[in-house]
């Protein structure tokens, strides 16, 4: 018989009602001061929402994102937990001290397990360290209580990072045994923390299972453990659903309110034409420079008062998409944010500007229109077995992965369309003759940070620059005979074009990797790649040019372009159809190539 998550704890604690916050000392985030929660009750809790942090970009350990559960109040302040690894050694009670924001907000360690008050004081061995920990079970796991404020400070303006809300769907019943459950395990010790297995989204979702009283998911414990695909059973069960306004990163706030600019701007050209007026594009150039001097025109235009009012409380909002609060945690003012609030002052207002109010607006009808498509089944646990042609020999193929994202996912909860991610792949080839070629992927991950559902070109702003690392791969292909074992890489990624939700792509990227076939060198691969999305198929193109600084290996052409068709969209395992051709060219002396077709379906059971 399966012993729960807790369930020594749970025998000994009982069921006496306790108060959830009941130990805990609040502070409000501007002012500093104690603030009143109140009590925690069935009476007082109107519901529960999971809150899934998008992957940042301060840390390796923010790649899959992470997970959190807010507790709804009926009073002002709601409460959000979370489950983190016990770095402090059987911490077990709550902090009573307010939290301060740090000077360095972003300076932290490989993984993010490790948070001291003075960041100062950790040295990088230390650092390195509590890391390692960290991935082989060397710590507990703890709850952690903030208020909703504490956490949409730390997550949406110290790390930049959205806030996508899904809503528990529950009953009465099932609300009270939730909220008695985490009341008993509030301020005990879990199970060791697992990087990868058993962390902050695992422990989370498993606790709730148990709570509600669903064995599938409080048993739900794959050996990778990614937040979004915890929420994706959530969704498939009917036990979870996303629920708008999100909550938003002050940059994508920024570049949200850009909209209702361009339009109010227009109108405003329309009505009253002025031939000095600066063109829209200089309000959203990269240079400060630019943007305060349209603004300063702007104000000299002899626009109506009222228009150049709400024009400038635009100017301000959309000044976030330009702040920097990542690198130094404090008030950001811009030049063109200064001479907006000049303008401003100016003039004489007579009513309030619902500037504010048009959040709601701006933010929902993009989020209804992400969250609903797409497959509710992430990359977690893929397998894709197939037939071949190995330069026209029968072959049998087999691809899968722990986790596998590509760029341009459709999945609709996916870490990040504008992501890879691959853990732990591996792809074979045998035509049962003795040929055979695999590939085995440690950790290969490639990203760019979105704006507004697509990724700026890098013609136009550095927003459309991205990174990508690889660490531990290997591959064995015919045509050279050898096996070629890649420790590491570093690559930038340049992005050319891309489409709303990242759908359709061209980018280029430029790498440098260290690796060994024969003997130790490195090798520099050129690659450009790209994506068109049609309804449910999606085909893909990618050409790479491998330039060898190893002694006697040649230079290398890859070219590989191939489909992928969804065939279900039901709540059991989902089912593509996969075909491809891969070309591979040595460009050595006397030239080599050869060719590789694959078809198969790809089955992804969650």
């Amino acid at each position: 018989m399966r012993v729960p998550l807790l369930a020594l704890l749970l025998l000994l604690a009982g069921y006496a009602q306790a108060d959830l916050a009941g130990t805990y000392q609040f502070f409000d985030t501007r002012s500093g001061e104690p603030i009143s929660i109140g009590p925690v009750t069935p009476e007082t809790v109107e519901g529960f929402e999971l809150f899934y942090a998008t992957p940042g970009s301060g840390d390796i350990s923010e790649i899959a994102g992470h997970l959190l559960l807010r507790v709804k109040l009926k009073g002002k302040h709601d409460l959000v937990i979370s489950f983190l690894a016990d770095t402090e050694g059987g911490r077990k009670k709550p902090v009573i001290a307010p939290v301060v924001v740090q000077k360095e907000c972003r300076k932290r360690n490989w993984f993010n397990i490790v948070e001291t008050p003075d960041s100062s004081e950790e040295s990088a061995l230390f650092s390195i360290w509590q890391s390692l920990k960290g991935l082989a079970g060397g710590f507990e796991v703890v709850m952690d209580i903030q208020t909703l404020d504490h956490t949409l400070k730390a997550y949406t303006v110290e790390q930049d990072r959205n806030l996508w809300r899904f809503e528990l769907i529950l009953t009465d019943e099932m609300k009270r045994d939730l909220l008695r459950h985490l009341e008993t395990v509030q301020n005990q010790t879990g199970p060791p923390y697992y990087f990868f297995s058993q962390n902050c989204g695992s422990v989370l979702v498993q606790v709730v299972g148990e709570g509600i009283g669903d064995d599938e998911i409080a048993r739900f414990h794959p050996w990778v453990s990614p937040p979004h695909s915890l929420v994706a059973l959530l969704m498939r069960k009917g036990l979870a659903k996303p629920v708008a306004p999100h909550f938003h990163s002050f940059r994508r706030l920024g570049y949200l309110f850009r909209e209702p600019f361009m339009r109010r701007y227009a109108e405003i050209g329309i009505a009253d034409p002025q031939p000095g007026w600066p063109p829209v594009s200089d309000f959203f150039s990269p240079r400060e420079s630019i943007r305060a001097e349209a603004v300063y025109t702007l104000a000299n235009s002899g626009a109506d008062a009222e228009a150049l009012d709400l024009l400038g409380s635009l100017i301000q909002e959309m000044e976030m998409a330009f702040d920097d609060k990542d690198r130094v945690c404090r008030d950001y003012t811009s030049a063109a944010t200064a001479a907006a609030r000049e303008m401003q002052k100016n003039l004489r207002r007579s009513t309030l500007l619902p500037v504010q109010d048009m959040q709601f607006e701006l933010e929902q009808a993009p989020e209804y229109s992400t969250l609903r498509k797409g497959t509710d089944h992430t990359g977690l646990f893929t397998a894709t077995p197939g037939v071949a042609s190995l330069d026209g020999r029968f072959a049998f193929a087999l691809d899968g992965a722990l986790l596998k994202q590509e760029m341009g996912s459709p999945s609709k909860i996916a870490m990040q369309r504008a992501g890879a991610l691959e853990l732990g792949g591996v792809s074979i080839v045998d035509d049962l003759n003795g040929n055979t070629e695999w590939r085995v992927t440690g950790l290969r991950l490639e990203k760019f940070r979105e704006t507004l559902e697509c990724v700026p070109s890098c013609l136009r702003s550095a927003r459309g620059f991205g990174l990508g690392l690889s660490v531990l791969n290997a591959e064995h292909l015919e045509l050279t005979g050898a096996t070629r074992m890649r420790w590491g890489g570093i690559g930038a990624l340049a992005n050319l074009y891309s489409s709303e939700d990242h759908d359709n792509f061209l980018f280029a990227s430029l790498g440098l990797e260290f690796s060994r076939m024969e003997q130790n060198g490195f090798e520099l691969p050129i690659r450009i790649e790209s994506l068109v999305t049609s309804g449910d198929i999606q085909w893909r193109t990618c050409a790479e040019l491998l330039k060898s600084a190893i002694g006697g290996i040649s230079d290398e052409v890859r070219a590989e372009t191939g489909f992928a068709l969804r065939m279900n969209e039901g709540k059991g395992s989902e089912y593509s159809l996969r075909a491809s051709v891969d070309y591979h060219s040595l460009l050595g002396g006397t030239r080599e190539d050869r060719w590789l077709g694959k078809l198969g379906v790809e089955i992804r059971r969650w």
